[in-house]
């Protein structure tokens, strides 16, 4: 693989996290909300300090044990899919499964699923499998490489395809102390089921993803702002 160069930074993400003015020691600060390609996201929370509202409402989730269940509906009520997640005993996910309602054409997705496996409290690899609307299907295999108690990098492949790219995406932190329930990144952003997959232990500060293609390009994919 040829070295890649950093020629290109855009500002993808903005996340604007609350603290109250008690809690920014011992308390719990939120992702209250996230701005991507001009289109806004903000995030309620219920009195355990999980996600039960997300996409300006469009989305809510609820919890029934180890388990939490996702519903995305469009501006006139229709249900457009369902995310049911479920997690260990220690709080993490080890399964996402998602089927979208009423898939209609041929490449439509009819469903994923993502699998986890740890080591400890943290996540070493998934495996990540769509299925379409016309019977085919793709599986993804994921590893993650962890220092400091930070996950600095995630790497990725299509299983089964020789001619696929290895995918990777290397993650920077600040020196500030991630705190309990303090808006996981991992969980807001990520994939917004309201669980975590991880917690690190500093505040994610940027991520930069590359590929094995020929002339691989190196672009900054995120920033986040504070207030």
């Amino acid at each position: 693989m040829k070295k890649a160069t950093i020629f290109l930074i855009s500002l993808m993400t903005i996340l604007a996290i609350s603290c109250k003015k008690e809690e920014t020691t011992t308390g719990t600060c939120k992702i209250v909300k996230t701005i991507s390609n001009g289109n806004e996201s903000n995030f309620e929370y219920d009195d355990q300090d999980r996600i039960i509202s997300t996409y300006s409402n469009y989305a809510t989730i609820s919890y029934t044990g180890n388990t939490s269940l996702k519903i995305i509906k469009d501006e006139d009520g229709t249900i457009v899919s369902r995310t049911t997640t479920t997690r260990n005993t220690n709080g993490y996910i080890t399964n996402i499964y998602y089927e979208k309602q009423n898939p209609t054409a041929t490449y439509d997705i009819r469903n994923t699923n993502w699998a986890y496996q740890y080591n400890g409290n943290q996540v070493i690899s998934a495996v990540y499998t769509t299925n379409f609307q016309n019977g085919a299907s793709e599986k993804y295999n994921y590893t993650y490489t962890w220092s400091n108690g930070n996950m600095i990098k995630e790497v990725h492949k299509e299983v089964g395809n020789s001619n696929a790219y290895t995918y990777t995406t290397e993650y920077e932190y600040t020196d500030i102390l991630m705190q309990k329930r303090a808006g996981y990144f991992w969980e807001n952003t990520q994939y917004g089921t309201g669980l975590p997959i991880m917690q690190t232990k500093h505040l994610i500060k940027s991520a930069t993803s590359y590929s094995s293609s020929a002339s691989p390009n190196k672009v900054l994919l995120l920033m986040i702002l504070f207030r």
